[in-house]
């Protein structure tokens, strides 16, 4: 687990913002690998707080946009994974699958559905620590948009490895839009993860 990309990124951003009010949200869950980290980092740093894993846990939802968040190879065949991505795309995960993945950590919560329709619950809470990992373009902007105002002073939203990607360009948009309209600077980690605080 500590070979994994992430596990520095999330170690230093979960530490800096163990002290903030607000809870820990993961969006784009797929398998459970980075929610299971998360866990498995806040509970070596004795961090007591909820944390909220999102996903659809049936694959890529039907608002990819195609020539934006996909491609095609040179013989007009679909290259998910390499040209962007396609509805129904990682579907290989389930719910059931992530509950047992996170099952030691008592303190996650799972929520199904695409985001943040599916966020009735979590309207009114804070946040301090956010990791986003959607790949698509309306994803990524519509996910923003909901956690920018929930999330605490100095709290941090990391995208993982999606936006330095050339075969995602719609992340790397919704993201600069996104960037763009809080007014923030991000912080490029040499990882070229990309991440940025709430003032």
């Amino acid at each position: 687990m500590k070979t994994h990309m992430m596990y520095d990124c999330f170690l230093k951003y979960l530490k800096e913002t163990a002290v903030l009010d607000g809870d820990i949200i993961e969006v784009g869950v797929y398998q459970g690998e980075s929610l299971q980290m998360i866990g498995a980092i806040t509970k070596e740093l004795g961090i007591k707080k909820k944390m909220y894993g999102v996903d659809t846990f049936s694959g890529m939802p039907g608002s990819v946009i195609n020539g934006l968040d996909n491609g095609w190879g040179d013989r007009g065949q679909p290259t998910p994974g390499c040209g962007g991505h396609f509805p129904g795309d990682f579907a290989d995960t389930s719910f059931g699958y992530v509950a047992k993945i996170i099952s030691p950590y008592d303190n996650i919560l799972l929520i199904q559905g695409i985001f943040p329709q599916c966020a009735d619950n979590i309207s009114n809470e804070k946040f301090c620590f956010a990791h986003v990992d959607v790949d698509i373009y309306q994803s990524y902007k519509d996910t923003y948009e909901f956690l920018w105002p929930r999330m605490a002073s100095g709290g941090v939203i990391v995208c993982g490895d999606d936006y330095p990607c050339p075969w995602l360009p719609g992340a790397k948009k919704a993201i600069d839009e996104a960037v763009e309209k809080f007014g923030v600077i991000p912080v490029i980690t040499p990882k070229k993860q990309h991440i940025i605080r709430k003032p």
